[in-house]
């Protein structure tokens, strides 16, 4: 089914694509947000769109009309790989509750638990954003463990205000990510939460 639109603005790049704010007209009309990517780099959609038919019916994972998409709460047996505030969007609630709904996009470098990694597909050697990424997943140890530590930054920089780890040359984070995990310390940051932190930082 050709779907028409029109582009409105851009709501955000990564390093594998841009996502414009689109309004369409046919066949039904309404605002959707859109993921493109250059021909070069859209293995990453190809995966994404792969991963989305096989799950569905999560509450807490944006849905790809079209297809449809989620993962399980258990992961389905992937590992997302980069999340970060940019990839979990507020949606209002449709229960009439004052709450709002979490859901995670964005799952062009998913990871299936057992899948060989290729360093040299990723901008910098590793999947992710170097911010929310443990040293040993840069290391090429990519499991659900990643996942976790990346909660554990987003909950840091959510109270705090800012980033628990900062590195501003990522080409230099594999040298440099255990020593700053050491002498950068978030849990100092958020003193009620240091239980928590002590077991996805650990």
């Amino acid at each position: 089914m050709e779907v028409k639109g029109v582009k409105l603005k851009v709501l955000g790049r990564g390093a594998y694509g841009v996502v414009h704010l689109v309004e369409t007209t046919s066949p039904c009309s309404g605002l959707f947000a859109v993921k493109s990517a250059p021909l070069t780099k859209s293995f990453s959609l190809s995966k994404e769109w792969e991963i989305f038919k096989k799950f569905i019916g999560c509450p807490n994972i944006v849905q790809c009309f079209g297809g449809f998409t989620s993962f399980e709460r258990d992961g389905g047996g992937y590992i997302h790989s980069d999340l970060k505030p940019e990839n979990i969007l507020v949606f209002p609630s449709q229960t009439g509750s004052d709450l709002n709904t979490l859901k995670i996009a964005d799952f062009g470098l998913a990871r299936q638990c057992g899948e060989k990694d290729i360093p040299q597909l990723w901008e910098y050697g590793f999947r992710g954003t170097a911010d929310y990424m443990s040293p040993e997943s840069v290391m090429g140890e990519i499991s659900g463990a990643l996942d976790i530590w990346s909660l554990g930054c987003i909950i840091v920089e959510m109270i705090s205000g800012k980033m628990p780890w900062n590195y501003r040359q990522p080409e230099r984070f594999e040298k440099q990510a255990f020593e700053w995990r050491i002498t950068q310390n978030p849990r100092k940051h958020v003193k009620y939460w240091e239980g928590f932190l002590n077991k996805v930082f650990c």
